[in-house]
């Protein structure tokens, strides 16, 4: 399981913000924290790497996420299709 803790920075304009946000809180893996108005603190959850950046590439082509910062990365516990030989 990979866990990172982000910061999203948002469109400065309120609706496009207002409509990211709602889409932020469907996304799958993905859990929001506390908020300022233009940036919003979240928790991503991932089975395996490959399927954390692909939701790390997702995020930033999101409509009205402006960035992404990763400011933690765990991974506590390696899948089966991570180990190597």
């Amino acid at each position: 399981m990979h866990c990172s803790g982000l910061i999203l920075t948002l469109d400065p304009d309120a609706s496009l913000r207002a409509a990211t946000v709602a889409r932020l809180a469907r996304w799958p893996g993905l859990t929001l924290g506390e908020r300022t108005e233009r940036r919003i603190a979240a928790a991503l959850e991932a089975e395996h790497a490959s399927a954390a950046l692909d939701a790390l590439e997702a995020l930033r082509a999101t409509p009205g996420v402006v960035h992404v910062d990763v400011v933690f990365a765990e991974v506590s516990a390696p899948c089966a299709a991570e180990q190597f030989p």
